[in-house]
């Protein structure tokens, strides 16, 4: 099976196995790949497909492009192995890349006398009580095994249901283990990292050093197999093991802490002594592992239920504060009518809208959409509102103003991230309306007479060059003329069909509401974003303000 590897902007790859004959690319919801956070890639931007048993990568009109080994893609272009894809800033390589995984031992691997039993068969059987006459020491303990079994299983299944740090919960099991079967030493360890490899998370016995033999740890975790070991020294796979002759193994048993989904380590135990061990011993040892997994899985659970809650109260915190930042209420201005609105699309969001009073006695009107969502783009943003309010409240002009802006966004933003942003004054007076347009969807003004403008003059996005130039341009706001400021969360909502909501819609909408106050106004708008969208997961932060002048 063809796969894709993918490397994300932090460095981490991971595998897409190649099941359908097709996959997109994009931020938009309904794609098969979603690079969300990803600004430099687009809503729909490329696409992997299957034609005639070979697969091809076509750019699907992104802005930004697709490029195979270095080279722009416009249209289907045949993978080879190997093959390099570039999509924002997410590599793609098609194929197979590094090594198989070691495969397990075969059962014949281990010989003389080691007992090798499937996992799923022990579970699914009864512990039967075994008379060794070669293992005397074991006399007393096999006397009643079925009791003792189910005396420190009872106690293992009431540890189940008991909520302790995960360290106490291994010490627990380990107590039972010593009881289940007397060994000189035991030890549980869990598969951690990438690679997963084993570490000891607890140990209990002899000495310092416990190393598990590769060969049968391998045998366990991907056989999902228990072992026994009666005599390690004279097993011919394992006498050449440094780890077993350095420690002076004999009897072993060893089996996967497997949780009825997955193996998230093992539990071994070992003696210097030789035949300690029996197939109750391994039956029991292996009912155990399986509740330590099972208790392990839930104490994870648990952990990250409590990490989720945590981050759910510090997100609902800064939610309440993030809305306190933005204008709770409009002001109240002579000749005009306000209104604005925002609604993140996660609890926190990167859009913003303000007003302010300026010095030079003009009505200060702004609104920014930082690259991305959540709580980088929130934290960028409340950065970028503080300086806004610092400098708006003086009496510098627009250009000086949108110029210090964007120093500030270049000074403290990441790289790869940037702020689209409309401001404008108004003169109370002479109703002059003043603008910057910098890289934001460009505002409509909506005529009282019914005809459109589209406020783009300006310069490029915040928080690219440090000295990109800024123009300011000019326009009147006649009686009953309305402006509306929007983010792209309105006009790139989609419907179940993945149809765009698009700007032409929105200006027949205010067309058509035009006539109506400002608060009217945003809630036709918002009313009508809903019903095209039919209530579908909200993709983007939806911000408007709007400015009207009275008739």
């Amino acid at each position: 099976m063809d796969s894709l590897f993918v490397k994300n902007q932090s460095g981490r790859i991971f595998e897409i196995k190649l099941r359908k004959s097709s996959y997109t690319v994009g931020r938009a919801a309904g794609n098969d790949i979603r690079p969300e956070d990803d600004p430099s890639t687009s809503r729909r931007h490329a696409e992997f497909r299957q034609e005639d048993g070979r697969w091809t990568v076509q750019d699907l009109g992104s802005s930004h492009g697709t490029f195979l080994n270095g080279k722009d893609v416009a249209k289907p272009t045949v993978l080879s192995p190997g093959d390099e894809i570039l999509i924002g800033q997410f590599t793609f390589w098609f194929g197979k890349i590094g090594r198989p995984e070691p495969s397990p031992p075969p059962l014949s691997a281990l010989s003389g006398k080691t007992i090798i039993m499937s996992v799923a068969d022990i579970m699914s059987a009864t512990i039967h009580p075994e008379a060794d006459a070669s293992a005397p020491a074991q006399a007393a303990r096999v006397e009643s095994p079925q009791a003792r079994a189910f005396a420190i299983m009872s106690r293992a299944t009431e540890d189940l249901v008991a909520q302790r740090p995960l360290p106490q919960v291994l010490e627990r099991f380990m107590d039972m283990v010593f009881e289940a079967c007397s060994p000189d030493r035991a030890a549980i360890l869990l598969l951690q990292g990438n690679p997963p490899l084993l570490k000891v998370q607890a140990q209990r016995g002899r000495g310092e050093r416990l190393e598990v033999s590769r060969t049968i740890a391998d045998l366990v975790i991907q056989g999902k197999q228990a072992v026994i070991i009666e005599d390690a020294q004279m097993d011919q796979q394992l006498a050449g093991s440094e780890s077993i002759m350095l420690q002076g193994i004999r009897s072993a048993m060893c089996v996967p802490l497997w949780n009825n989904r997955e193996v998230l380590g093992i539990l071994y135990v070992d003696s210097p002594n030789r035949g300690c061990f029996s197939r109750d011993d391994l039956a029991l040892v292996t009912l155990l592992g399986n509740v330590v997994a099972v208790k392990i899985e839930n104490v994870r659970l648990f952990q990250r239920d409590q990490a989720m809650r945590e981050i759910e109260k510090e997100l609902s915190l800064a939610a309440r504060i993030q809305q306190r930042l933005l204008p709770a209420e409009p002001p109240v201005v002579a000749g005009y009518q306000l209104a604005g609105m925002n609604k993140p699309c996660k609890a926190v969001g990167g859009d913003t809208f303000d007003y302010i009073m300026r010095d030079n006695g003009r009505l200060g009107i702004a609104l920014g959409d930082v690259s991305g969502k959540g709580i980088g783009a929130a934290l960028i943003m409340a950065m970028f509102q503080s300086a806004f309010r610092a400098h708006a409240g003086t009496d510098i002009g627009l250009r000086e103003l949108v110029s210090r802006l964007n120093k500030a966004v270049c000074q403290n933003a990441e790289d790869g991230k940037f702020i689209t942003f409309f401001c404008a004054e108004i003169d109370l007076e002479s109703h002059v309306l003043r603008y910057v347009n910098a890289g934001h969807n460009p505002p409509l003004l909506i005529r009282a007479g019914g005809k459109v403008e589209k406020l783009s003059t300006g310069g490029i996005i915040l928080g690219f060059l440090p000295d990109s130039p800024y123009s300011v341009a000019e326009t009147g706001m006649g009686p009953g003329d309305v402006l509306v400021m929007y983010s792209d969360g309105i006009t790139e909502a989609f419907s179940p069909s993945e149809e765009e909501y698009g700007e032409a819609r929105l200006e027949q909408l205010l067309l058509a509401e035009r006539g109506r106050t400002p608060v009217e106004i945003q809630d036709a708008i918002v009313r009508s974003v809903a019903e095209f969208s039919l209530g579908g997961e909200q993709d983007d932060d939806m911000t408007l303000s709007l400015l009207k002048r009275n008739s």
